[in-house]
């Protein structure tokens, strides 16, 4: 089944534009400081095997052995917060929250409605 190519117009490639320089000023800065606490990071448990190699008597083989056990369980935690999220949407979605928390949510929806509106109007 082929798809027919789209014509684009003016409107709509400014329009991308827009979208790209909006999600640009809003995930750089983010993605900037993810990168800054994981250079930190990298550093930080680097420091600490060479201090737990001289006082503990860790050599590479244990202490990697120890960060592997921390990566695993990192990951597991930040799937079970994943999963959390995702039964508050389905919750939500559902209608099995409570008033106060889909108000919550609805203000939200409404901040994120009006700033595209804005946006798009300019």
């Amino acid at each position: 089944m082929a798809v027919a190519p789209v014509a684009s117009t003016a409107a709509d490639v400014k329009l991308a534009d827009h979208t790209r320089h909006q999600v640009a000023l809003r995930l750089l800065p983010f993605l900037f400081i993810l990168y800054i606490a994981n250079y930190l990071d990298r550093t930080s448990v680097a420091y600490a095997a060479i201090g737990m190699s001289r006082t503990l008597g860790f050599n590479d083989r244990v202490f990697g052995l120890g960060a592997g056990i921390f990566f695993v369980s990192n990951l597991e935690n930040r799937e079970a917060s994943v999963q959390n999220r995702e039964k508050r949407d389905m919750a939500a979605h559902n209608g099995h929250l409570t008033k106060a928390e889909q108000n919550g949510i609805n203000r939200q929806q409404n901040r994120i409605s009006k700033s595209i509106y804005k946006d798009k109007h300019k």
